[in-house]
């Protein structure tokens, strides 16, 4: 009983590790873009997107 125990807690913190790692490089793309993008679309007629 104790290693299926065990193999939930691995599961579960296998899956939170995979959740924050996700997340983490979502948020550091969208701030490289961010960061990338900005200082080249500075007409305001512009969309943010558009290089």
């Amino acid at each position: 009983m104790s290693f299926v125990l065990g193999l939930i807690v691995a599961f579960l913190l296998m899956t939170a590790a995979v959740v924050l790692a996700s997340y983490a490089t979502v948020s550091l793309t969208y701030w490289f873009e961010s960061r990338r993008i900005r200082p080249v679309s500075t007409d305001p007629h512009l969309p943010q997107l558009v290089r």
